[in-house]
């Protein structure tokens, strides 16, 4: 999967110097003549295909949609398992802020982590701004209603809050809810650090398909 992933994440300008490398190619086997025509027509054809393809998905799809991520720990489990691959959408932001029940890629808050690596994290969202929240005996409340979580692993136990969810701000959980630094330890996250909405898995093959929101 390293190649799928260097893929969907290789950097805008040197997708494009492929494409343009690729075209360049397409361009030259017009012209040589010194190659004989069958196997000529052959490699145009085939160079053709991979320039249409890239063109689409490297320099046009990807960069405008998402990015590859895939599953370095069990704090999703058990909706994500480690090794899990998943394409990660921007899009829809573009238009809505997240909604409740979510799985979002974000960059590591600057107090998450002591080493000051630049990570990026993964966990379900839970508590959107303007809501008091709190988690309680082993349920997570909002605005004094107990949250349907079916996608948990087991109740958590770590009370927290209450807190008023900052504006601009949602509250993060794992669903491992026993293995997850998230919100509960180093508070809401800032929008402003989203990255994206995961929206399909893709590997394993066994497991590829869109991702639910609850």
């Amino acid at each position: 999967m390293q190649f799928t992933d260097w893929i969907a994440n290789l950097p805008f300008v040197n997708a494009l110097a492929i494409a343009v490398a690729l075209y360049a190619l397409k361009a030259w086997l017009i012209r040589a003549k010194n190659i004989p025509e069958k196997p000529r027509k052959q490699a145009y054809g085939i160079v053709d295909t991979i320039l249409f393809a890239w063109a689409t998905v490297a320099v046009l799809i990807t960069p405008a949609v998402g990015q590859s991520n895939y599953i370095p720990s069990e704090s999703m489990v058990p909706t994500l398992q480690i090794h899990d691959h998943l394409i990660v959408g921007r899009v829809p932001f573009w238009y809505r802020g997240p909604r409740r029940g979510d799985i979002l890629v974000f960059k590591v808050p600057p107090n998450a982590n002591q080493e000051g690596q630049q990570q990026d994290y993964i966990k379900r969202c839970i508590g959107l701004p303007g809501e008091r929240l709190e988690v309680r005996a082993g349920k997570v409340w909002i605005n004094g209603k107990p949250l349907d979580e079916p996608y948990t692993a087991q109740p958590s136990n770590r009370d927290y809050g209450p807190i008023v969810v900052p504006a601009g701000h949602v509250f993060m959980m794992g669903d491992n809810r026993n293995n997850s630094a998230d919100s509960r330890y180093w508070g809401p996250l800032d929008e402003d650090r989203i990255v994206g909405v995961a929206f399909l898995r893709f590997w394993p093959l066994n497991k590829i398909g869109l991702m639910q929101r609850p």
